[in-house]
């Protein structure tokens, strides 16, 4: 019940923030890959957002690994119930639309942030899941945190 509560609570939390509106739209002119990769290497925050994302998405490799194990031989549960744990995780991914749009109305700043979060707050809580509810609320709370960064990086 306390998850619930607060991934209600994060889930409203970005509508509290300030519009801020998208200024600089891309044209053709601005698809140079060479000229990307220069201006990547000379940004000091690209280069943090690009490390946060190895770690973020290393995070994933990491449960696909371990989450499985934790089922079956902690939890004793059914061997389908790893394919339910996954197949919610991507049935959240339809949410990235809601999520991009509050990133163009919120700041992507903001949003990375808050995505970072509760991305990490949710893995720290993954090792005292003792039920299988428990397992797949936390395994959506990951989920939601990693779209939430995935659409406003």
């Amino acid at each position: 019940m306390t998850s619930l509560l607060l991934f209600i609570i994060l889930v409203l939390y970005p509508l509290t923030l300030k519009r801020k509106e998208v200024k600089n739209k891309p044209t053709i002119k601005d698809l140079s890959f060479l000229k990307d990769i220069k201006h990547f290497l000379s940004d000091k925050r690209l280069k943090i957002m690009g490390a946060l994302g190895i770690l973020t998405n290393f995070s994933e490799g990491i449960f696909y690994v371990f989450v499985p194990l934790y089922v079956i031989a902690e939890l004793n549960g059914p061997l389908y119930f790893v394919g339910v744990i996954f197949a919610v995780r991507y049935m959240v991914s339809i949410s990235q639309f809601y999520f991009g749009n509050l990133c163009d109305t919120r700041g992507s700043g903001n949003m990375v942030f808050f995505g970072i979060m509760l991305k990490a707050l949710a893995l720290a809580l993954l090792p005292f899941s003792n039920s299988l509810t428990i397992l797949l609320i936390v395994s959506i709370l990951i989920s939601v945190g990693g779209n939430i960064w995935n659409t406003s990086t």
